[in-house]
């Protein structure tokens, strides 16, 4: 359903009849006022995984994350969202991006967004949307790269699933954070080098990646072909 252009979720309480409107009985979603918490909790998820923002079962995630959110992993998930759309995968796998902290923007940094468009000719990241990881969003994941080797804290992410970005791709050292963001020339040539920094990174080792989180019945297919 749309309200203003956006979508919107309605939900009614089980016992009360359907409304009017609700010709084909699905306007609204259901809740049980005996159980509020799950019964919502597993609505709204089945409504955002309709949507294709909530994950799938048959769905893959892997998420980089940053401190603040705005420029390295947005940076990193437009380039991997591109360097899959040259090779898919032959799987669904949904790239995210994340900010330990809590975020100072709610778009990503100038000098990120004009990075990426010089680096593929498209505002690839115009409509991102800076967020922090939440306990929901570390769980989702199936892999967590983290930029620098100071973002592996114990406390917060799963060790089992979460990884130092370059060594998990066989090299070494941080991704530098090109902070603070701005418009003149040396800032921009600061995040353009950590943009083709992520680039090259990403490019030669994205199988990695895809093998890590390839599904067990693909490799299978694999080792029989």
């Amino acid at each position: 359903m749309l309200a203003k252009g956006k979508r919107c979720l309605l939900l009614k309480e089980r016992h009360v009849p359907s409304l009017q409107a609700d010709l084909v009985g699905h306007l609204c979603r259901e809740f049980d006022s005996d159980h509020v918490a799950e019964t919502i909790s597993d609505e709204v998820r089945k409504w955002l995984r309709d949507l294709g923002i909530a994950k799938r079962k048959n769905e893959k995630v892997v998420t980089f994350v940053s401190y603040g959110g705005t420029c390295r992993d947005p940076m990193a998930k437009a380039i991997t969202l591109k360097l899959l759309e040259a090779n898919p995968p032959g799987f669904r796998l949904r790239v995210e991006a994340g900010g330990l902290f809590q975020p100072t923007a709610t778009t990503v940094s100038y000098a990120a967004r004009e990075a990426i468009r010089e680096m593929f000719g498209e505002d690839l990241l115009a409509n991102h949307r800076v967020s922090k990881m939440t306990a929901e969003r570390i769980a989702e994941a199936d892999l967590i790269l983290v930029m620098a080797a100071s973002l592996l804290q114990k406390n917060t992410f799963p060790p089992g699933k979460t990884f130092f970005l370059k060594p998990f791709l066989g090299l070494e050292g941080d991704v530098e954070d090109p902070f603070p963001d701005g418009a003149d020339p040396a800032t921009l040539a600061r995040y353009r080098n950590c943009a083709h920094e992520l680039h090259d990174t990403l490019q030669k080792n994205i199988g990695r990646l895809v093998d890590f989180l390839r599904p067990q019945t693909n490799r299978d297919v694999d080792d029989r072909t």
